[in-house]
């Protein structure tokens, strides 16, 4: 067909969602129509639910799992009008329980509902499968489409999968089938189950036997009266007479199920069937037997004490006997330490024995069985042998201090069903061969107690009588000597010195007799409840000689691995030396070298990180100097791994610094390879950090850095860092890092007014914008419905003003009903104050025209009253018209205004059909460059063996493409703006020329009536020619005194007074003086609108040309700070790729050295 346009090649999308709704060439044709036309209308109230596009290319419809041709998710996108109406949602329908908003139900385009909760979906009513999505991400997507208007956004939700759920490319194997003996038992340990437990789970087992098991332990039972009377007898008779009462309870529950014995007999027994089948590995004698135990164990206990009360010595005078007092095997310091910390652990176990819980056979067996398995478990270098387990049994027992132990052993021996076995009765044999040492050999071992405890307390309190005993122990070494005595804490004679601050008494230890300390007693000196160190417990008790006597000594007699080892072991906590440095400062230089700071804790702290964290130490900024200097003397200038030393929440050491991080040399060092921008679990960068808690020096520091991006919204709360600054309203900012921030953004944006950041106002239901005065640093709090007012009120003041847009193109992509807390109300404002912020740079550029505008921004109130303000408006043109007088306008003039302003319309057009088309471009690119960025990454992410740096398809919130869009489009609705004002010009001139053919025309027409009526003899003609000869028909210039002039109509003409006045045509005559009348009447309301149309044109005419002439140079200049915010964006987002790409490529070096090594 001759003249048809060729189809518009539109660009492809990566993700087929978004490409069905934003760049459809079908949206006219099912199944988009519906949407796409409810998406054109009112696209500001939807939102756009997005699964990754590698989902949707890759896996399946769930729906169709079971057929034989499986659908691919992508092709529900351009085939099920359901699947796109279920992505879509409504957001001012969205309504939620708590002010907070921490959930919220959504309808869908298509009717179905969805819960949003603590950033998680859950698709409910409609939808056919439950499944759960997390929300990655939300942002704002420019369309470029024809068929939406033009500037308008879409509101997307990135998400995790699709609300329909999703099927993976393969699928997963079926679950092997399971073995035909294998049973459904439940999750319940088997020994938790007890008869006392199936008595209150089955009523009808209790109802049969819990009379007879009332009798049988009742105290006044005839039968059983020996457990009743409390006075000696032989323990065989206890055990007798325990058996006799088992023997019976036996024998209630066998009759229970006897057939015949009750009605209930049949049922119990199949309830005791289907108890076995359900737990088949309980024996349901040994519960029976336990149940006895529980009923009776105080009796039988106290029994027992009376039997054996005085039959074991008192325990407690061999508390203090030291492992190396008790010929052991095992003599060196590595293996001692070892069996010190198996000791402590068995001790502690042995103690259960007299807990009130442990009170059955079963749970006193366990407790020794767990005693012996603490001492004898595999190690490597360390065999327990039985002479060992010997000794290490006797010192378990000194500690543990059991009363009556041998009570115990008998109650186990005699009370438990499974004591007879090989392995109880070897465990039980040991224990009774401690018993008999200590009784053969008690005074030996209590003299070894007794010696311990008196050199322990001269160490702690008479360093005196310490230094004494210490001249006089003997020149030749003793293994059982109390010289290497240690405490139940695996403390020795060095360690106590240290802890009760006697740093002589240590030198004296530290330098005695070689023969009897050697360097290994040194090294492997350690705490058995910590397991620290002689270095650490200096440390943490800040004796400074000590620590340097300490130093010394390892340094003269150790080789540079053996201080490593020593200075790098690690305690209970994981800490090593490193991590208690920060006690002793100047220790760092001499030990730096030695310490890894790579090592971490169990709470995930290098030591680094460590000492970064001391924030109460005197000297910070001396230790974080010295602790950094060590770094780079041990590994080199910018060698340090940064991403490394992060805890548990993800903070980084910029998080960590308190203050006075240009000590630490982070920044300034160019080869330090640190991610400035880096966010902890909190999605709080440095800077937000340093801004909350007031850290002044640091704020320095970063505010300097060209990497940081100062304006980075978090993608979690979306938050910057004014969210995290305290203001003071009306007011200089509340605090010293509030006025560096405002500072540097007014280096950033230049002096002028901008908007920071918002907050929820509970008490007027609305968000307040927090609105600053760069040039002065005053803050002002303006709500949005103010900020509505105030554009809708300044575009209708200064309506030629094209910098400002009406109202209704200002609130394009934002919806006004919705209010709140939601996830996306906060991120909606946000862009509200990007384009806010875009607004007043406009403003700014325009310079003096602007500031009018600007300054009720900073007088208005937030009580401020629309109708009023429109009053005023109106009362100030109708003066600024009555103050211009009397305006004379000819063709001339007009032809003039015409001329200008028809050639400043095909140049603004011609500018307008250029940025429309550049912003078309600019919006494709913001879409297909984080495309691309993605892709990239998922190709990175292959040799980064899993490290990603960016978790979603969308791009940054405020992508270098994004800003740039920003500034551009308000520039085409600018432009837009003038187009439209001076084509509101053009016709008022068009309004003009056809007013005053038609005065001319009047002009005429009132001409014939004078010349066709009789003048009367006292009357002049109504109008009279020029005396220069000129028409008034062919006067240049409109002036009411000559052309437009009316003389007063009288109100009636004089007829002549003849009686042949009735034959005069007296009819003909009275019609032309009506229609004289009427020509003069409308000749008037016309001269009216032309002077009315002089002045609004004279005025027009130089508010417009003003706003042309000044729009050109603006529209430069408003450019080129755009491009100067998207460069500048740009700078600092290519640093942190780079940095991002440094690091990748020394960690891929690093483990490729590491392999090949």
């Amino acid at each position: 067909m001759a003249g048809a346009k060729p189809p518009v090649q539109l660009p492809l999308l990566h993700n087929p969602l978004l490409h069905c709704i934003l760049n459809n060439p079908n949206a006219n044709k099912h199944p988009f129509r519906n949407t796409i036309d409810l998406l054109r209308l009112h696209h500001y109230d939807y939102a756009l639910v997005l699964p990754p596009a590698t989902v949707l290319h890759q896996w399946y419809d769930p729906a169709s799992d079971d057929s034989s041709r499986r659908v691919l998710l992508r092709e529900l996108c351009y085939s099920s009008e359901d699947f796109i109406q279920s992505h879509i949602i409504k957001i001012s329908s969205g309504s939620s329980s708590t002010p907070r908003a921490a959930s919220s139900i959504y309808t869908t385009m298509n009717g179905k509902q969805l819960l949003i909760k603590n950033g998680v979906l859950f698709p409910g009513k409609g939808f056919k499968r439950q499944v759960r999505v997390e929300l990655v991400d939300v942002g704002y997507v420019p369309t470029f489409a024809d068929y939406f208007p033009r500037g308008a956004r879409l509101l997307v939700l990135y998400v995790e999968s699709s609300l329909w759920g999703a099927s993976p490319p393969i699928k997963p194997l079926p679950a092997p089938p399971k073995p035909a003996n294998e049973t459904n038992t439940p999750n319940v340990p088997v020994e938790s189950v007890t008869f006392d437990r199936l008595l209150r789970n089955f009523p009808l087992l209790s109802k049969v036997t819990s009379d007879h098991f009332y009798s049988l332990f009742h105290h006044n039972n005839p039968k059983y009266r020996v457990l009743s009377t409390y006075t000696q007898k032989p323990v065989e008779d206890i055990v007798t007479e325990f058996t006799r009462i088992r023997d019976d309870a036996y024998d209630i529950v066998s009759e229970c199920v006897r057939p015949g014995a009750s009605p209930l007999s049949d049922q119990t027994k199949e309830m005791l069937q289907k108890v076995m089948e359900t737990y088949p590995t309980i024996d349901l004698n040994q519960l029976v037997h336990e149940y006895v135990e529980l009923n009776l164990y105080d009796k039988v206990w106290a029994q027992l004490l009376l039997q054996f009360n005085t039959s074991a010595p008192p325990l407690d005078q061999f508390k203090h006997v030291s492992l190396n007092q008790l010929d052991m095997p095992v003599h060196t310091p590595w293996a001692m330490d070892e069996m010190h910390h198996r000791v402590a652990k068995a001790a502690a176990t042995l103690a259960k024995l007299d807990d009130d819980a442990t009170n059955n056979a079963r749970l006193k067996l366990d407790v020794v069985t767990a005693t012996v398995r603490h001492l004898s478990r595999e190690s490597p270098g360390l065999v327990v042998d039985a002479d060992t387990l010997i000794g290490l049994l006797i010192m378990v027992v000194c500690q543990a201090q059991v009363a009556h132990l041998d009570a115990h052993l008998f109650y186990i021996r005699k009370f438990s069903v499974n004591a007879t076995d090989g392995t109880a009765d070897y465990i039980l044999a040991n224990f009774d061969a401690v018993l008999f040492y200590l009784k053969e050999h008690g005074d030996d071992v209590a003299r070894y107690s007794r010696t311990n405890r008196e050199w322990w307390q001269a160490v702690k309190r008479a360093p005196e009588t310490a230094s004494k005993m210490l001249a006089e122990a003997p020149a030749t070494p003793q293994p059982s000597h109390w010289l290497y005595a240690r405490t139940a804490g695996g403390e020795s004679a060095a360690m106590l010195a240290i802890k009760a601050h006697q740093p002589q008494l240590f030198m004296a230890l530290l330098y005695y007799n070689p023969e009897w300390f050697g360097v290994e007693d040194l090294l492997f000196d350690r705490t058995v409840d910590t397991h620290q160190s002689l270095l650490m417990v200096s440390l943490e008790e800040k004796l400074t000689d000590v620590n340097r006597e300490l130093v010394a000594f390892l340094k003269l007699n150790c080789s540079r691995k053996e201080i490593e080892l020593y200075l790098n072991t690690v305690d209970s906590s994981g800490r090593s030396v490193g991590h208690y440095l920060f006690h002793d400062i100047d220790l760092i230089d001499s030990v730096g070298e030695y310490i890894n700071w790579n090592l971490k804790d169990h709470n995930a702290h290098t030591p680094l990180l460590s000492l970064c964290r001391c924030y109460d130490h005197a000297n910070y900024r001396e230790l974080i100097a010295k602790v950094f200097t060590a770094i780079t003397h041990k590994y080199g200038p910018g060698a340090l791994d940064f991403d490394y030393h992060v805890d548990k929440v993800n903070n980084t050491l910029l998080h960590v610094i308190k203050s006075d991080l240009d000590a630490s040399q982070i920044l300034s060092e160019p080869r330090n390879l640190v991610n400035i921008n880096q966010t902890n679990a909190r999605s709080m960068t440095p800077l937000m950090l340093y801004a909350k808690y007031l850290r002044n020096d640091n704020l320095d520091a970063v505010l300097n850095d060209d990497r940081l991006d100062f304006l980075y919204e978090n993608a979690k709360f979306h938050l910057n860092v004014f969210d995290y600054t305290s203001f003071k309203e009306s007011d200089q900012p509340g605090s010293e890092s509030a006025q560096k921030l405002v500072a540097h953004y007014r280096k950033m944006v230049g002096p002028r007014l901008a908007a920071l950041s918002c907050r929820w106002d509970s008490t007027l239901k609305d968000w307040a914008v927090l609105v600053c005065d760069l040039g002065t640093a005053k803050v002002y709090p303006i709500h949005l419905k103010t900020i509505g007012q105030l554009i809708y009120t300044g575009k209708r003041k200064y309506p030629w003003l094209s910098a400002l847009v009406d109202e209704d193109k200002f609130w394009l992509n934002y919806n006004l009903r919705v209010s709140g807390m939601s996830i996306m109300n906060k991120f909606q404002v946000n862009r509200v104050i990007d384009q806010l912020n875009v607004v007043f740079e406009a403003l700014h550029d325009l310079g003096k025209s602007g500031q009018p505008v600007v300054e009720s921004f900073l007088q208005v109130s937030n009580n401020h009253s629309t109708l009023e303000a429109m009053e005023k408006i109106h009362q100030e043109h109708t003066q600024r018209l009555a103050a211009m007088g009397q305006v004379e306008l000819g063709r001339q003039h007009i032809q003039d205004m015409e001329t200008f302003f028809g050639y400043s319309l095909d140049n603004v057009v011609a500018y307008h059909c250029l940025i429309m088309r550049f912003n078309k471009l600019l919006a494709v690119a913001s879409i297909k460059v984080p495309e691309i960025a993605f892709s990239l990454e998922q190709m990175v992410k292959v040799y980064a063996g899993g490290r990603e740096f960016r978790s979603s398809e969308a791009g940054p919130i405020h992508s270098t493409w994004n800003t740039l869009l920003n500034y551009t489009s308000w520039l085409e609705l600018s432009v837009a703006d003038l187009v439209g004002n001076i084509k509101r010009v053009l016709a008022k001139l068009t309004v003009w020329k056809d007013t005053y053919r038609e005065i001319r025309e009047l002009n005429s027409e009132i001409t014939k009536c004078e010349e066709s009526l009789p003048p009367t003899p006292d009357q002049q003609p109504p109008h009279e020619p020029p005396s220069n000869g000129s028409s008034p028909n062919n006067g240049e210039t409109l002036v009411r005194r000559n052309t437009f002039t009316i003389d007063p109509v009288p109100d009636d003409i004089a007829e002549e007074d003849t009686t042949s006045s009735f034959f005069n045509f007296a009819n003909i005559v009275e019609n032309k003086k009506s229609r004289y009348r009427r020509l003069l009447y409308t000749k008037a309301s016309q001269v009216k609108k032309i002077m009315d149309l002089n002045q609004e044109l004279k005025l027009d005419h130089e508010l417009m040309a003003a706003e042309i002439s000044q729009f050109i140079s603006f529209r430069g200049d408003f450019i080129r700070h755009a491009f100067a915010r998207h460069t500048q964006a740009a700078r600092v987002r290519l640093r942190q790729r780079l940095t991002e790409l440094q690091i990748l490529k020394r960690s891929l070096v690093d483990n490729n050295d590491a392999g090949l090594s």
